[in-house]
């Protein structure tokens, strides 16, 4: 089966960001969404999808707008993994990111989502965390 062959490909990535040691694999679970008969892969650690599967696919060269879309779930591994999800301004701007990817995913969408500025992701990530987190 070949959703079998890509998790076991995941759960062997090998750690491409090595800065943080005590960093698990990606562990992939399956979910099939039955009414459309549509298995989805996924995979929750925000840590292995950090050090592992973003540095993956920053190798694939992406030939159309998923490589956007790709950029800006980067964006949102980051402010979950850092923490500035966890601030107001940090969870609107991923609110904001989700509405622009969701509302581009389809081509008969007559209304684009919202564009994202630079300034509004710079913004949050000048933002001062309430704790500090160590990678």
């Amino acid at each position: 089966m070949v959703l079998t062959a890509i998790s076991a490909y995941l759960e062997v990535l090998p750690k491409a960001f090595t800065y943080s040691t005590n960093t698990l694999p990606p562990h992939v679970n399956w979910t099939l969404n039955k009414p459309v008969s549509v298995w989805s892969l996924s995979i929750s650690n925000v840590d292995a999808l950090h050090y592992y599967v973003i540095y993956l696919f920053l190798a694939v060269p992406f030939q159309s707008i998923k490589g956007v879309y790709f950029l800006f779930w980067c964006i949102v591994v980051h402010l979950h993994k850092y923490g500035y999800f966890y601030l107001t301004e940090g969870k609107a701007l991923v609110y904001q990111i989700s509405c622009f990817i969701n509302s581009g995913r389809y081509s008969t969408n007559p209304t684009p989502g919202p564009v994202i500025e630079l300034d509004s992701i710079k913004k949050v990530l000048s933002l001062d965390l309430p704790v500090a987190l160590s990678p």
